[in-house]
């Protein structure tokens, strides 16, 4: 993807095009010279990225917002969470204020965990995104840029996932690299391995944490859902290491699993 320059979001040598390609991705690894000033580098990318209503490495804020046809505009705090920010009844004027002017006249609000006025104005706005960016830091491989990058990572890694990027050492991006697992584990994503009469796949599936075997099923084709009789999984570690199993069955990091249907 070609560079972010400053002015991007207002145009700057096709920035828009660009930001608006960001904005339809899963992750975005900015690249920072570790030859060059590191703090400006990452600055201007942020305030261009921000400028875009790309928030980056920021959850979605803890808030619905249903329209309805009468009753004003009601807020409703539905978690301890929630009832936890401070001063409700002044907050809760200042959203419907918020959600007034943004042309909303009725409308159910739902808090569901400490939030801002700023995260408000951008539950508001349906232009704003949120985006999970990375940084790798290039020319890993000059002198004196070890130094700057262990600089990039005592002021960025608590932020941003980090990896070193050398032209001389140079890795093979897969699932089981460093890279590999540093993204995955960014994007809360797991590998699956799928089998079929004992032979297990090489490349594994990548899925999101948390998934259920009929994920599975469906991802691989939607046909082992529909005729779906039952999976067995091969798990390391487990007390039984193969085990069957129905479609509600909760699938971890590195499982095997072979799907037999009806």
């Amino acid at each position: 993807m070609p560079s972010i320059m400053k002015g991007a979001s207002s145009g700057v040598a096709n920035g828009k095009e660009i930001l608006s390609q960001i904005r339809s991705c899963d992750i975005t690894l900015i690249c920072v010279d570790l030859s060059r000033n590191i703090k400006q580098q990452i600055s201007l990318l942020l305030k261009e990225f921000d400028d875009s209503n790309i928030r980056v490495n920021k959850p979605p804020p803890p808030i619905t917002i249903e329209k309805t046809g009468s009753n004003k505009i009601q807020v409703f705090y539905l978690t301890k969470e929630a009832k936890r920010n401070k001063n409700l009844l002044e907050l809760t004027e200042r959203i419907r204020e918020i959600v007034y002017e943004g042309g909303v006249r009725n409308a159910i609000i739902k808090i569901f965990g400490q939030i801002s006025l700023d995260q408000i104005v951008d539950a508001m706005n349906p232009s704003v995104v949120y985006k999970k960016v990375g940084i790798i830091g290039t020319k890993g491989d000059l002198p004196n840029t070890e130094g700057v990058f262990e600089e990039l990572k005592a002021k960025y890694s608590h932020e941003f996932p980090l990896i070193l990027g050398s032209s001389v050492k140079k890795e093979e991006i897969t699932p089981e690299s460093h890279f590999g697992k540093t993204i995955l584990k960014f994007l809360n994503k797991i590998k699956i391995f799928t089998s079929h009469k004992g032979e297990v796949a090489q490349k594994p599936l990548i899925m999101d944490r948390g998934i259920k075997v009929r994920d599975v099923a469906i991802r691989i084709h939607r046909s082992f859902y529909e005729k779906f009789d039952y999976a067995v999984i091969i798990r390391k570690g487990a007390r039984h290491k193969r085990k069957k199993v129905g479609l509600d069955y909760d699938m971890q990091e590195n499982d095997i699993i072979e799907i037999f249907t009806k």
